[in-house]
């Protein structure tokens, strides 16, 4: 998910008010909330720590794999979305583009924000990207975790944007107060009831 830091250095300027961006981040971190209560735990969580104690060459190497890695995704989407600006999009209306480029590369579309001329529909935007999170990051994150199925994150990121859109478009046409009620009642349930929830989902 994202955080703090990219929300406010780099969404933040696209909005006349930052009080935009608070909301953005709240429905951000309600959406994913809501996505951890549609999906049952597993019985035995997967884990992807090495548990080998690495040399200091060793950790060098790993690091310098790791870091080759994002910055070649990040160079590999952002030539996609050059060829594809040149022979594909330029025909698309200009809310459309900047929404695929930030399904594509998330930053690449967050920086495009400000030319959505109407607000609303930049707040829906951003909070679709925003939660999806784009390909090129999917992509460095299926890099890194060593072979961990990553289907239940494509299926969680899916979800989570369809909740961001909702509650974004809630939130625009004035329908967030009560949004936020009843999401604040299912975020403080009662924990034997999530426990009995989560049981229930298992069995």
């Amino acid at each position: 998910n994202a955080g703090p830091a990219f929300l406010f250095g780099m969404v933040a300027p696209q909005f006349p008010d930052k009080a935009m961006v608070f909301l953005l981040w709240g429905i951000h971190m309600v959406s994913a909330a809501l996505v951890s209560f549609c999906f049952p735990c597993p019985k035995e969580p997967q884990t992807v720590l090495d548990k080998k104690a690495l040399s200091v060459t060793q950790t060098m190497h790993r690091s310098l794999r790791t870091m080759a890695l994002i910055c070649g995704w990040i160079l590999l989407f952002r030539i996609i979305i050059g060829f594809l600006d040149r022979w594909v999009l330029w025909m698309l209306p200009e809310p459309v583009r900047i929404l695929i480029w930030g399904f594509l590369e998330l930053s690449n579309g967050c920086c495009a924000l400000g030319r959505i001329q109407s607000v609303s529909l930049r707040f829906v935007a951003a909070a679709a990207m925003i939660s999806f999170g784009g390909m090129c990051v999917a992509m460095q994150t299926a890099s890194v975790t060593y072979g961990l199925p990553v289907n239940a994150y494509w299926k969680g990121k899916i979800l989570q944007t369809l909740f961001s859109i909702l509650l974004s478009a809630a939130a625009i046409h004035g329908l967030w107060v009560l949004a936020a009620i009843i999401l604040t009642a299912v975020l403080i349930l009662p924990k034997d009831v999530k426990k009995e929830v989560a049981i229930r989902r298992l069995s």
